[in-house]
């Protein structure tokens, strides 16, 4: 019954790790769209 445990506890680790994953991928590219933006006026 409790074969699957280390799984879980991973599992758990993943899905809270993802938040901030996510939260980073979104900044990341928000940071890039603005940079080329930026770049397009400049050039």
């Amino acid at each position: 019954m409790f074969e699957a445990s280390p799984f879980v506890v991973i599992f758990q680790y993943a899905f809270i790790a993802a938040f901030p994953l996510a939260g980073l991928a979104v900044v990341t590219k928000w940071v890039f769209e603005d940079w080329k933006k930026s770049r397009r006026t400049q050039g």
